[in-house]
């Protein structure tokens, strides 16, 4: 079996193509409206006050700030447009999967091979 990673985050900086997506065959967008959004992050300061959370690098903790919020909230007419167009661009080898609950989630998890 050849290289594998997964990668995550927001590409929309990036001027242009994105060359990831040349060498991924999956692509999984996370589309949950923006009330979920804002509630996972407030639910998270409030879970996590006071400790670092695991799953977070060195040096990063978990905050809230207005730039943050403002954001989430504007995204769905702000970013949201864009990330489809480029999804609905990329070539037809990429299995592009738009997951918007957490049913759906663990729906696709479930296809997926265990070990």
């Amino acid at each position: 079996m050849g290289e594998r990673w997964i990668l995550d985050g927001n590409f929309l900086a990036l001027e242009g193509d994105d060359p990831r997506f040349d060498r991924a065959d999956t692509v999984i967008f996370l589309d949950v409206p923006r009330l979920v959004c804002m509630w996972r992050v407030l639910w998270r300061l409030v879970r996590d006050r006071r400790r670092r959370r695991p799953d977070l690098p060195e040096g990063c903790s978990e905050g809230l700030d207005l730039p943050l919020l403002r954001w989430i909230w504007r995204y769905p007419r702000t970013d949201r447009p864009r990330v489809l167009e480029i999804l609905s661009g990329l070539d037809p080898h990429v299995d592009v999967r738009r997951l918007s609950s957490r049913s759906d989630v663990r729906r696709y998890l479930d296809t997926l091979p265990r070990g």
